[in-house]
């Protein structure tokens, strides 16, 4: 995420990141105890967004909410192109439940889940990790899974998705791992 690594190691047709981080369960527990909602913030007009309901697929949605928001071209018959196409008129609780009753979707996800080389969680079991998409739409740069608007970003999407992520990242625990991808096209 070095602003010198940017233009030999991340490719100037990136659309999203997606960043896998580990969630902080104390600060969860005292933001419950305090009462403290997440943040509602009005979803930009362009932006497909999904709140996420289903356990366990986060990952899932942060990688909807890439190449969703992305304008890449999707097989017109695929689940990916049915769901983006039934949904994209809907609000993000509408898109949430929608994404509840996919069948399609779940299988995808759960034959992709298993390709990993670590175990597949199960349904209910309580994780610590969380993925989240930084995604290019239009003149603002969107986070997820709470939606957050930044920019415009004159320095283009690589260096300021870069820049979001960095800022994530710090304001996490140091000592955490985390990983970042870049969804780019070819």
């Amino acid at each position: 995420l070095d602003d010198d690594c940017l233009g030999w190691a991340v490719p100037p047709t990136t659309f999203a990141y997606i960043l896998c981080f580990r969630l902080d369960r104390e600060k969860e527990k005292l933001e419950r105890e305090k009462g403290e909602a997440p943040e509602s913030v009005s979803v930009p007009e362009k932006v497909w967004f999904t709140r996420q309901t289903v356990p366990n697929a986060c990952c899932t949605v942060a990688i909807l909410h890439s190449i969703f928001n992305s304008g890449v071209s999707l097989a017109p018959d695929s689940p990916l192109a049915l769901f983006a196409q039934t949904t994209k008129d809907m609000s993000a609780e509408d898109r949430a439940a929608a994404l509840h009753s996919a069948t399609d979707i779940a299988e995808l996800h759960k034959e992709f889940g298993q390709l990993g080389a670590t175990g597949v969680p199960g349904t209910g079991e309580d994780i610590d990790l969380h993925y989240a998409a930084i995604v290019h739409v239009t003149h603002a740069l969107t986070i997820q899974p709470s939606p957050s608007v930044h920019g415009p970003f004159p320095e283009g999407f690589v260096v300021a998705g870069a820049k979001v992520l960095r800022s994530l990242i710090a304001k996490g625990d140091q000592n955490s791992p985390f990983s970042v991808v870049a969804l780019s096209t070819v």
